[in-house]
């Protein structure tokens, strides 16, 4: 289902009922699931540092790990968003 489809999908007819059977009931749930998966992806979510060795005996933390996917990225890069799956970083 593309974005279109699901926002399409979640226009409900006459503001109250959904019409088109079980069908278009699916097609709703489906949209709304997506939806929910974009809304939460906006929330800013701590990204989770990873030691990459260890200088002086403190640990070095040069890349990021996202908490929604596992992906890494760079600390120096400013990403505000995970490159894989677009989850929203919090940033300090």
């Amino acid at each position: 289902m593309t974005n279109r489809e699901a926002i399409e999908a979640l226009k409900i007819d006459n503001g109250i009922e959904i019409s088109g059977g079980a069908d278009r009931m699916i097609e709703f749930l489906r949209g709304l699931e997506m939806a929910i998966d974009a809304l939460e992806a906006l929330e800013s979510m701590n990204p989770i540092p990873i030691v990459s060795g260890y200088a002086d005996g403190n640990p070095v933390y040069d890349f990021w790990e996202c908490p929604c996917c596992g992906a890494d990225f760079e600390i120096n890069e400013k990403y505000n968003f995970c490159p894989e799956c677009g989850q929203h970083m919090k940033r300090e």
